[in-house]
């Protein structure tokens, strides 16, 4: 009487763990990410400092231009 039971719910997660491929696209269609999930994925932390390179190049010059303008 509890087997088939058990076995419905095995069939059920796996017919939830499926990921169908959109033909069209060549992508999975339903790549959800849970909650856990995208709070423990990891940033990457070179990207972060590049930005922050980026960023601050782009006040640097800025400021020089500023300068320049005053003379």
């Amino acid at each position: 009487m509890e087997e088939p039971q058990i076995k419905k719910i095995y069939q059920q997660q796996a017919t939830l763990a499926t990921i169908e491929k959109d033909p069209s696209t060549k992508k999975n269609k339903n790549t959800q990410t849970t909650k856990t999930q995208r709070l423990t994925q990891k940033k990457p932390q070179s990207n972060i400092k590049k930005n922050r390179a980026k960023r601050e190049k782009r006040r640097r010059g800025r400021e020089k231009r500023r300068r320049v303008r005053r003379r």
